[in-house]
Parts: C-alpha cells; structure tokens; sequence
C-alpha cells in the first residue's frame, strides 16, 4: 500500500540532474515499499540535499551506508553524504549517562542517542555501539566532554566507576584527532551562543559580555568559567562548605555520618537531595529518587528545597566573587530545570547578595537560569572549524 510517506519520497527521487534520475528513480520504484518506515525517512532526510551534493556524496563512494539491507539495491547504487572527511563525533559524558550525536560540515547534528553506564563494560564499548548503529562512518576527529579532571593521559571519572586513556581512544576510534575536555568546560563554550529562548535571567540585570561561568548540580556539581572565549574547567565543588547561618546542625549531622566536613558537592547534587532529604526527615527511606525528594508537596519537601536553595546561592556568591563573573552565574542542568520553578527567586537572589563588603558587585551580576538542554553538543560544535 502506497502511503503519504512514499509519495513524498517518490516525488523527491525526481531530480534536476538526469544522473540522479537514473539512480533514484528506479530505486523508488523497485526497493521503496521494502523499507522499515525509520528508512524511509532517513531516505527523505538525504533527499533535502541539493543535487550537487547528492552527487558529490555518490561518486566519494562514502563507507557509511544509509541502508545495509542484503535485499536492497540502494547499499550498492548509494550512499548517505557523511564523508569521512566532514563527520565528527561529539559527546557529552556525565556521571550517569553519555549523550553522542555526529555533525556534519554544516554543523548539522544527527543520530543523537543517549546511553547508560550502568550498561556498558566502559567508554569503548559505548563507542563501538555507537558507531554501529549508526552504521560504521568514518570518523574525522571526536569532541568529548566528561565529568572527571583532565590531568594527564587516563581519565578517571569521579562519580562513576568509568575510566579511559585519551591516547588509546585516539588511536582506535579516531585517526584525525581526538579533544577532551571536561564536560563544563565543553558547556561554557555554550554561553555566547544561546539566544534570548534559551535563557530566564533571574533579576533585572542586563546581560553583558563579561567573564561568565556555569555551574551544574547532578550527579555531582560542576563548575567552569569563560574568560575572554577562553573555557577553564575546575573542581570547585569539592571545596567545603563554610558556616552558613541556620544550617550548624546539618553541617554536623553530616560530620557525624561520614567524619568530615561537607563540600559542596556533597549537598547540591542528586546524593546530596537525598542527604537533606534524610535530614529533614529524620528517616532513610532507600526507595525514594532525589528527583522525588527534590519535587514532593510535603513539608520536608518544602524544606529541602528550601536548603538547597540557600546552599547554592551561597556557592554562587562564592564564585562569582572569585571569578569576578560580571557576565553572569548561568544555571543549568535537571535539578535546576526542577528546582527553578518550585523556589521564591527574589529570596535566592537576596541570598546570593548577601555580602556587607561587595553587595555593590553581586547586585550587578545578572544570575541567569539556562533551559536549553544541549549545551555539550552547541559548545562542541564551537569548536568544529
């Protein structure tokens, strides 16, 4: 049965260039009806190509098919136009999950997919797969950014039990070149391409282009900053928590439970929800997520968001002292997306002012909630020349 779908494409294959016709045309006619629907619109996809391209695209003989179905004419008559020479692999490597996509010469993203760690062995077996359902480009060169310190050849990831040499991954996967950075510090590269969509400012502040930086609770809480373009990654949310007025008797709950002084990531991030949650509580319960603890009506809920809120503030006045970030504190990530919409914004910002010394500096400094969910992937395709 002859659907919309195929009409489209068949009206598609007829090209301006009588080469393309000899191709395409008989390819709709004999192999179309034949294709799972996710293959005809890949198909449909290619088809947007100008004439020009398609054909560049066939006489490469790229490696990459579009289709491998044995029975299919079209592996041997085309080719999806993804050259070795344009493709590059970017990937965003959080402390849960990577988040993988190519981009084209035109920086147009394609094939994103998300994988667990939870399922893979590690980082090369996530790329194997990756590169196989996507059936088997050749790659240009890889854009990583991973929650872990770069310091030297390995990479250790702090929140997961994941680790990976650069070197080994270079020579395996990609032969023209490989960069890593740390995974805030890809998203930083972010911030001078978002628009006015993809922002909330918190305040009445105007937006500027001096020193930024951007911080992110997860599964830990990450921290990196931009200086004249320029991303610098760092670790600060492992420094510890200092007095804060009102919560003495969290911070020492928590030095009697694991014998230290909490940092802050200890507190904003996914375990640290389920700590205050604790706290509040005054019970474990093993079986609630810190997304519910985060989001629950309760009164404890109430409460934890309420902590949570005056923590990070207090982290983000810290470091926009440090970093003298008049360009703005931007806010991202999913505790965040959660977390905005449940707090009196007027009290976080009176928090985050609370200085005697510079309230002057941090009254200037515009405090901006990020909703776009892509920041790995923009900021590493500001890299891709």
């Amino acid at each position: 049965m002859t659907t919309e779908l195929d009409k489209r494409i068949k009206w598609q294959c007829r090209r301006g260039l009588w080469e393309l016709d000899a191709i395409l045309i008989p390819f709709s006619e004999n192999h179309l009806l034949n294709l799972s629907e996710d293959q005809k619109l890949n198909l449909l996809e290619l088809l947007k190509n100008e004439d020009i391209d398609l054909m560049d695209c066939y006489r490469r003989k790229v490696t990459r098919y579009l289709f491998w179905d044995d029975n299919s004419n079209f592996r041997q008559a085309f080719r999806i136009n993804m050259t070795a020479s344009k493709l590059t692999l970017i990937s965003d490597i959080g402390g849960t999950n990577a988040r993988m996509a190519l981009v084209d010469n035109k920086k147009k993203t394609v094939n994103e997919k998300v994988y667990l760690h939870q399922d893979y062995e590690g980082l090369e077996q996530i790329l194997e797969d990756f590169i196989k359902v996507t059936g088997e480009p050749e790659l240009q060169r890889g854009i990583l950014g991973v929650a872990a310190p770069i310091i030297g050849d390995e990479v250790n990831f702090v929140n997961a039990n994941l680790s990976f040499s650069q070197k080994n991954l270079e020579d395996k996967f990609f032969k023209h070149g490989l960069v890593v950075l740390n995974d805030l510090e890809l998203q930083v590269l972010a911030l001078n391409s978002l628009t006015k969509e993809d922002v909330t400012v918190i305040g009445e502040q105007q937006l500027n282009n001096s020193t930024k930086i951007l911080i992110s609770p997860g599964t830990g809480l990450g921290l990196a900053g931009l200086v004249k373009g320029t991303p610098v990654a760092t670790e600060s949310g492992h420094i510890n928590i200092p007095h804060i007025a009102g919560l003495e008797s969290l911070i020492q709950s928590f030095k009697q439970k694991k014998g230290r002084t909490p940092t802050f990531e200890d507190l904003l991030s996914g375990k640290g929800i389920l700590f205050l949650n604790e706290f509040v509580s005054n019970e474990i319960n093993g079986s609630v997520t810190s997304e519910q603890a985060l989001m629950s009506n309760t009164k404890e809920g109430q409460e934890v968001r309420e902590i949570f809120s005056v923590i990070l503030a207090v982290f983000c006045r810290f470091s926009a002292l440090m970093w003298g970030s008049k360009g703005g504190v931007y806010l991202s990530g999913s505790i965040i997306n959660s977390l905005i919409g449940q707090i009196n914004l007027d009290d976080f910002r009176d928090n985050f002012e609370d200085s005697q010394t510079m309230k002057d500096l941090l009254m200037a400094c515009p405090i901006i909630h990020v909703k776009n969910k892509n920041l790995g992937f923009i900021g590493a395709k500001t890299l891709i020349k």
